[in-house]
């Protein structure tokens, strides 16, 4: 997979259109196509700027959205579309939380799945009701991590289900940067950061950058989401520009790519890109966190550009990443469907027949790995009694085990299913 879309050369639409700028820029009208070279970089307001975009990245935008649009459709409409939106959630909330230093557990996180979806996440804590079905927790790092992988996820889930609002509004962004911080930096302030930031660079004594003040920050906010709104932009590019700006004004002192990850589902979903499924978009910036940084940060890392190849670089660079993503998203399919052909085959040789509802519990396993008969149950839509027979066939076949000790309030898992990251990440990474 690649993890660097640098470019040999700025493309020459941007080249030529930089000169004839350049040309007219004593008539005044040069400043609404952005800074030029050298200058001491100060954020913009979206809403000031006329963006121009290269015949390259404009092609990489429309690569990418048709490649999604298939997808999603492809893999949402498909039996295995509900446990692949989850598996695809829980993967990109794992690669959020390596952004962040953290490294999360898949079984860990299929264990706090479990624990929201059938409701015995009410009373107790995680940590008991995880050692209770022998799990270790060592470090405790790991169950941190995994706490704030589950919280992506389910923020993505929820978009991809109708939770973002159809208007973004300065509350909105508020509130989601909050939920966030709550649990991935409980100690650090939430909300519009409150004190002024030095100018940053690779350089001493360089004046690259200056963010802006405290003061201006909620004018910020505004302008934003008032793009985000307004724009008619399409959503990859809406999206990159929203996050190049939530890093370049330093509009919140933590949780920069989680807020701009959570509002990049909503936005996507509700303009059409995607409807059933939401990939690990995270997974391109986490396999090389120091190339996703250069682009972000041009200001730090490439002071010679102008603004107009800043953004140009960043674009393209977030279409690429994004394809990546659903290139996961296919592979990932396909894993799935070797794995649920290898099950049947399995219940086949024992002399079992397979019924629907024993396939949809199998199709179902996939994306929850950890589950009890009464969650299945209802999962699937048949009773107790019948969900109960059918993880007893499986138990059998080996496609699944008990978690939990005793014979009261049985938990499974299955540990192929839960092995289904291990298996289609270090491919990829290879």
């Amino acid at each position: 997979m690649r993890t660097s879309f640098k470019r040999d050369a700025v493309p020459n639409d941007l080249t030529h259109l930089a000169r004839a700028l350049t040309a007219i820029g004593a008539h005044g009208t040069a400043d609404d196509f952005g800074q030029a070279a050298g200058d001491t970089y100060e954020p913009f307001r979206l809403m000031d700027r006329k963006i121009i975009l290269s015949d390259e990245t404009l092609g990489a935008i429309s690569q990418f959205e048709m490649l999604a649009s298939r997808c999603d459709t492809l893999i949402g409409t498909s039996p295995l579309g509900t446990a692949l939106a989850r598996i695809m959630a829980r993967m990109d909330g794992m690669f959020v939380a390596q952004l962040n230093g953290r490294r999360a557990d898949y079984r860990l996180c299929c264990c706090l799945d479990f624990f929201k979806e059938s409701g015995t996440a009410k009373g107790g804590s995680d940590e008991a009701r995880l050692s209770a079905l022998g799990l270790d927790l060592t470090p405790a790092s790991v169950l941190s991590a995994s706490k704030c992988a589950h919280q992506m996820e389910t923020i993505e889930l929820n978009s991809l289900c109708g939770a973002a609002p159809a208007l973004i509004t300065p509350g909105h962004v508020l509130a989601l940067q909050q939920a966030i911080g709550r649990t991935f930096h409980p100690k650090v302030s939430s909300g519009l950061r409150t004190w002024d930031l030095p100018g940053e660079s690779d350089e001493p004594d360089a004046d690259a950058y200056r963010p802006p003040s405290p003061l201006e920050l909620p004018e910020f906010l505004q302008d934003l989401v008032t793009f985000l709104n307004e724009s008619p932009l399409g959503p990859s590019a809406k999206v990159a520009l929203m996050h190049y700006q939530l890093e370049a004004t330093k509009m919140f002192s933590s949780d920069t790519d989680q807020l701009a990850r959570a509002l990049l589902v909503g936005i996507w979903r509700n303009t059409g890109l995607i409807k059933y499924l939401m990939p690990p978009i995270a997974i391109t910036p986490a396999l090389a966190r120091r190339n996703h940084d250069e682009v972000l940060r041009p200001y730090q890392f490439a002071p010679g550009l102008s603004e107009m190849q800043m953004i140009d670089n960043w674009v393209y660079h977030t279409a690429c990443a994004s394809q990546n993503a659903f290139e996961v998203a296919q592979y990932g399919y396909t894993i799935a469907h070797q794995t649920l052909d290898r099950w049947r085959s399995i219940v086949a040789a024992r002399g079992t027949r397979l019924t629907d509802t024993m396939e949809r519990l199998l199709v179902t396993v996939v994306g929850s790995p950890v589950f009890s008969a009464s969650s299945a149950a209802e999962a699937i839509g048949t009773t107790f009694t019948t969900a109960t027979k059918i993880i007893g066939v499986l138990e059998a076949c080996d496609i699944v085990r008990q978690m939990s000790r005793g014979r009261r309030n049985k938990v499974y898992e299955c540990p192929e299913a839960v092995a289904l990251f291990e298996e289609i990440v270090p491919d990829l990474a290879g």
